[in-house]
């Protein structure tokens, strides 16, 4: 049985040696519970190189924060190993035993989103940390939800930005984690 899984959205592309790289990442520590690499969006003004996410963060206008990095073109800027407080599950190398304590998604969340930020800070709080490492995964600009995107399925989305709120806010595990591993 493999030690570490490669779980990834279907509109995900991602460099030939992604694997290598992020398992790279992942042997720096032990209490590593899952570790990405930088995200991008798959065509924004005509090039791959702008970034989607390089982690999240909390602000004072979205419930559960913002995308670090969104937006920005890639000059190396995020190209040292990060630890961060929660990330996306587009594309994440996750250890087994992350698998073995948490388990799935709790399945009071509906639909999609926000239940990725809840499976992190429960990683965190078994006390796992979650790195974001400089290898590039392709996002297709979440196509597949865009396809299914409806009124009933938004609605889902805002209860579980208040579930994810409601759980977590009052805890540290809901403040930013944006540090620079020294390598």
């Amino acid at each position: 049985d493999p030690d570490a899984f490669l779980i990834s959205n279907n509109d995900v592309e991602a460099t030939p040696s992604v694997i290598d790289e992020l398992v790279k990442v992942m042997l720096l520590d032990v209490n590593i519970g899952f570790v990405t690499g930088k995200v991008y969006y798959s065509s924004l003004q005509g090039s791959t190189n702008f970034l989607q996410t390089v982690g999240m963060e909390r602000n004072s206008i979205s419930i559960v924060g913002r995308h670090i990095g969104n937006g920005e073109f890639d000059e190396g800027q995020y190209d040292k190993i990060r630890e961060v407080a929660w990330y996306t599950f587009g594309g994440i190398f996750i250890r087994r035993d992350v698998l073995n304590t948490i388990g799935d998604f709790d399945p009071e969340y509906e639909w999609s989103y926000n239940r990725d930020v809840d499976y992190c800070l429960q990683i965190r709080e078994k006390g796992w940390k979650i790195y974001q490492g400089a290898t590039r995964i392709m996002h297709l600009q979440s196509q597949d939800n865009k396809r299914v995107s409806t009124p009933q399925n938004r609605e889902a989305e805002a209860r579980n930005r208040e579930r994810v709120k409601k759980k977590w806010k009052d805890t540290k595990y809901w403040k930013t984690l944006n540090r620079k591993i020294d390598e």
